[in-house]
């Protein structure tokens, strides 16, 4: 048989160096040295644990915790399981209870000697799911005058260095009642079996802080005058089609306006012109120049007032469409096309 109609075995080599790299690992591993390469067991510093009485914990071996109990976002004595409290049943993901821990030594990381529980603040990352709870307390978020309060509410908190939520196509954040049918006159209520109080909100609030802030802006009208005060950290994000309606509205006034304006110019150029070139003379024979005719005099007043009075008329119409531009686009509850949502805010 020909050499070149032998049978060759095929070796896949794309892999070989990571078979290299975990066959070194294995035989060390065999020999008693950890080295975690290839994900084999390695040693590390892991936090000592305070679990509850009432919990389940199922622990890994690199400081990942799934812990069943109730509520409690701390220690012990923390939530309303530690005030006794029931029907606040917990679901509790943890990834790196304390290691953000700072040790007496000023490091940072578990501490084996030290008792820990874990917490939002030096757990690496923690999905905390809970029947009933204060989330948004547990979490040190800040708090919006005016909006739902997370107190006994079931919630679900996630906390990490970096959060991320990926959609091939599309992402729904939704507030309010879920659109099922055969849920009675009042449809889907809370959890705790009560009915909705109002649409919920939807915040974005980057720095976490939301209380009102002093502000200094420049008047339209005088701009070399700066005026003081404060402004509300948290707004209200803009309905963009009740914007471009809003902006529309403005050109068209702005345009009407414009050919007002436009309009008196040219009847001022016109009466003017009237009086610059209708001159009398002054005395018969002499050829000096008098006054405009009294005829004329006559008709620049008359002109005037019919002025006047149609420029009256344009102020009251275009004060008119002012107001119901106000109350159609820049005053809340008076009209759908109020330009800022009414659930929808961020910083």
């Amino acid at each position: 048989m020909s050499i070149f109609n032998k049978k060759q075995k095929l070796v896949d080599r794309k892999n070989l160096g990571n078979e290299q790299q975990q066959n070194k690992s294995d035989r060390l591993y065999n020999r008693g040295i950890q080295t975690g390469i290839g994900n084999t067991e390695i040693n590390e510093p892991l936090p000592r644990i305070e679990f509850a009485p009432c919990e389940i914990q199922h622990q890994g071996k690199n400081n990942t915790y799934l812990i069943l109990g109730r509520d409690r976002p701390a220690h012990r004595g923390s939530g309303l399981g530690g005030q006794g409290g029931t029907q606040c049943g917990r679901i509790d993901l943890c990834a790196g209870v304390a290691s953000s821990y700072k040790r007496k030594d000023d490091s940072f990381g578990p501490d084996p000697s030290q008792l820990v529980n874990p917490n939002f603040i030096t757990t690496a990352s923690r999905v905390y799911i809970t029947q009933r709870g204060n989330i948004d307390k547990y979490m040190g978020i800040a708090s919006v005058r005016g909006f739902t309060n997370s107190k006994n509410r079931a919630a679900i908190g996630l906390k990490s260095d970096c959060i991320r939520l990926h959609a091939r196509q599309d992402i729904k954040i939704v507030t309010g009642k879920s659109k099922h049918e055969g849920l009675g006159p009042s449809g889907e209520r809370l959890s705790n079996g009560g009915e909705f109080d109002g649409v919920g909100t939807i915040s974005f609030i980057a720095g976490n802080y939301t209380d009102d802030e002093s502000s200094k802006s420049f008047s339209l009208w005088n701009p070399s005058n700066a005026v003081g005060g404060s402004k509300q950290k948290l707004q209200p994000l803009v309905k963009g089609k009740n914007l471009i309606e809003a902006f529309n509205d403005v050109v068209d006034i702005l345009h009407e306006m414009t050919n007002r304006i436009n309009e008196n110019s040219k009847r001022t150029d016109t009466l003017a012109n009237s009086y610059q070139n209708h001159f009398h003379d002054a005395t018969p024979g002499f050829g000096g120049p008098s006054t405009p005719s009294m005829s004329t005099a006559m008709v620049g007043s008359t002109f005037t007032k019919i002025f006047s009075k149609i420029d009256r008329v344009h102020v009251k119409v275009n004060d008119e469409k002012l107001k119901a531009f106000k109350g159609n686009f820049l005053e809340e509850g008076s009209s759908n096309s109020y330009i800022n949502s009414k659930y929808v805010f961020t910083t």
